[in-house]
C-alpha cells in the first residue's frame, strides 16, 4: 500500500506507435538493465506479497522476464515486421497484410 509515484498521461504523439523497434529496444535494454538491478527488491515484495519463496520468485519473475526482453530485443523486429499472407484459392484478387501496431500499455 506504498504510492509509487505519479506520471502524465502520454499524449497520441508520445505513444509507442510512433516510435521505432530501435527505440523500443533501447527503452527494453534500460528496463532490463534497472530488473537486474533491483532484482534482490523484486524478488522480495513479489515473495512478501504472493507468498512465494524467494528462489520461486527469482526463477518465476526475474528469470523469465529477462529472458522475454532479451528475446525481444534480439527477434521482436524481425516477428513484428509487416507481412504478406495467402487469402487462398477463392480470394485470389485480394492481398491481406498482416500489421502490428503498439496501442498503449
Amino acid at each position: 500500500m506504498q504510492l509509487l509515484g505519479h506520471v502524465p498521461a502520454m499524449s497520441a504523439a508520445e505513444t509507442w506507435r510512433s516510435s521505432s523497434f530501435s527505440q523500443r529496444r533501447r527503452l527494453l535494454r534500460i528496463l532490463l538493465k534497472f530488473i537486474i538491478d533491483h532484482q534482490d527488491t523484486i524478488c522480495r515484495v513479489s515473495a512478501r506479497d504472493s507468498g512465494k519463496a524467494k528462489l520461486d520468485a527469482i526463477l518465476g519473475e526475474v528469470v523469465v522476464t529477462c529472458e522475454k526482453i532479451h528475446w525481444l530485443c534480439r527477434e521482436g523486429e524481425r516477428w513484428l515486421r509487416p507481412e504478406q499472407r495467402s487469402a487462398g484459392r477463392m480470394s485470389f484478387y485480394k492481398a491481406p497484410r498482416v500489421e502490428y501496431h503498439p496501442v498503449g500499455v
